[in-house]
């Protein structure tokens, strides 16, 4: 069960925020376009380990709950540390009720829920996307929450699959416009639609 408490202190984004910024010039567009209050799903693409925290600092002050593959819990002293962080296990290779009961929990008290609707971390760009789960668009209808895309750009070269260290690379975080779905029968248009969302964002620069 998640704490009613917010995951981490502020001073700790303050942290994370400033560690970006000095060793991967750390840079988020679109941050305006971050519901100040209410559910919130972000939905990211996800490349690199260092997504979440990514995220979490693109958009602090708003603090994030994550879903985390179940294997990760299994220790329990990794478990005790990424629950902390604001992570949960869910069950990747079936239906999790727990997991979707958890987040409809974490977004009816109106707080900000981060998912990876690829499932998996994933190189490169649309075209070799997996498949968008339908889990976000059923929480977004379920809780009346906003969908916000977010696209993650260098984190892939910062910690690929199968890397154990960090490598020093730019990261650049933007921040799509919010979205809601509105009936049931687009469900399923609209979980594609927050790919295409997330993969159309690009530097203004």
């Amino acid at each position: 069960m998640v704490s009613d408490k917010e995951p981490i202190r502020s001073y700790e984004y303050w942290l994370a925020i400033s560690f970006l910024k000095l060793f991967h010039r750390f840079k988020v567009e679109g941050k305006e376009n971050i519901p100040k209050e209410g559910g919130l799903i972000i939905a990211s693409n996800h490349a690199s380990y260092y997504d979440p925290p990514v995220v979490g600092a693109a958009i602090f002050p708003r603090r994030a709950y994550y879903m985390a593959k179940s294997e990760l819990f299994k220790n329990s002293i990794a478990a005790r540390i990424i629950r902390r962080y604001g992570a949960f296990p869910v069950e990747r290779e079936k239906i999790d009720r727990g997991a979707l009961k958890e987040s409809i929990s974490i977004l009816k008290k109106n707080r900000a829920i981060c998912v990876f609707p690829e499932g998996s971390r994933q190189r490169g760009s649309k075209n070799d996307a997996q498949a968008a789960f339908q889990g976000a668009a059923f929480l977004a209808l379920k809780t009346h929450s906003q969908i916000l895309p977010v696209r993650l750009k260098g984190t892939d070269r910062i910690m690929p699959p199968k890397s154990i260290l960090p490598r020093p690379a730019r990261i650049t975080v933007i921040i799509g416009k919010p979205f809601m779905i509105k009936n049931k029968d687009d469900i399923e248009g609209f979980s594609d639609k927050i790919m295409e969302d997330i993969y159309s964002l690009d530097t203004r620069y």
